[in-house]
């Protein structure tokens, strides 16, 4: 858990990392969120519901992001825009992982998602 380590930049890998447990451990769980991605593309108010979900999903990688930053002087904007760069690969990730018939090795794209997210923020 993110509590278990001490610095910034383990704090984000943790964070990245938890969700690929996520789907290792309760796979119909990220079925069902995907499943919640594609009723909201018909559904307006759970579109609303999803924007205002995957907005504290954002503020929570600003967050960490802002912790990393040294010395902090980041605009918030451009943190934002990172922490949906970062949602964005994690998403797809496991979009893959779940949906591909092809199979992946989850530790080995876990490990190349922690690294671009990482080279996203540190931009």
């Amino acid at each position: 858990a993110i509590e278990s380590v001490s610095s910034p930049k383990e704090k984000m890998v943790k964070y990245i990392e938890s969700c690929f447990t996520w789907l290792e451990k309760n796979r119909d769980d990220v079925k069902a969120w995907f499943f919640f991605f594609y009723i909201c593309g018909s559904d307006k108010s759970l579109r609303q519901l999803h924007n205002d979900l995957t907005s504290m999903g954002r503020d929570r990688i600003v967050a960490l992001i802002t912790l990393m930053s040294e010395p902090k002087t980041h605009a918030t904007e451009k943190l934002k825009v990172k922490a949906k760069m970062v949602q964005r690969l994690i998403t797809g990730a496991l979009n893959e992982l779940l949906t591909e018939l092809e199979p992946s090795d989850i530790l080995e794209v876990r490990k190349q998602i922690v690294h671009q997210c990482l080279k996203i923020i540190t931009e």
